[in-house]
């Protein structure tokens, strides 16, 4: 049974929704204090394999934001480890905001689906996605490219991020990390042709790369 609080609003980044029982919106779609946002349901399922790391924040008319806290209500599809959460298979299970005594305050189901894809996605330096990279990139020597590669299952981005190795075949280019746990930076070296090969989630995706003197 939830033992619920005086109610309020708190935000769980998945994507814009609203908590069963009407007391949490999730998802960074709703502007802060924006308590009429009504968009409905998460962006996308959690791919399996990847993890993420939700926002859980809260308003309270009158006090300050209580000190919050997540858990799975099916561990065996997904788990919840020092606030991140990680899909261990095909499935559906609800996320139950709590606060730090136990008092459940709310729940949102988060689904989860086995991705068929990867996608070499460019991200300009500020982090905004500027799409799936699906034609040969050309590149000047010292030039830099960020790129991230996203999960997906049929015509559906898929949320979270996992461990990936990249190669670059021939090494005309580095592959730098840049902070980002997915992201990478790519700084062209010397000129001519190369693949890079990125592979995550047992899948793999190529991309051709020329870079120019």
């Amino acid at each position: 049974m939830l033992r619920l609080t005086l109610p309020f609003i708190c935000c769980l980044t998945l994507g814009c929704g609203i908590g069963a029982l009407g007391q949490i919106r999730t998802g960074d779609d709703c502007a802060p204090g924006d308590h009429d946002c009504t968009v409905t349901g998460l962006q996308a399922p959690l791919a399996v394999g990847a993890s993420m790391r939700p926002s859980v924040g809260a308003e309270l008319r009158g006090s300050g934001s209580p000190s919050l806290t997540i858990w799975s209500a099916a561990p065996d599809v997904i788990t919840v480890l020092d606030g991140r959460i990680t899909a261990h298979r095909e499935g559906v299970s609800a996320l139950v905001v709590a606060m730090r005594d136990g008092t459940a305050v709310d729940f949102v189901h988060v689904w989860t689906r086995t991705p068929d894809r990867i996608e070499l996605h460019g991200v300009s330096p500020n982090g905004d996605d500027l799409g799936e990279l699906r034609d040969t990139v050309e590149l000047v020597r010292g030039e830099s490219l960020h790129i991230l590669p996203r999960p997906y299952a049929d015509a559906q981005h898929l949320l979270g991020d996992a461990a990936a190795r990249w190669e670059v075949e021939p090494p005309l280019v580095d592959v730098l990390r840049d902070g980002s746990k997915g992201r990478r930076r790519l700084v062209a070296r010397k000129p001519g042709r190369a693949r890079l090969t990125v592979m995550s989630l047992e899948l793999a995706q190529t991309l051709d790369l020329v870079v120019h003197p």
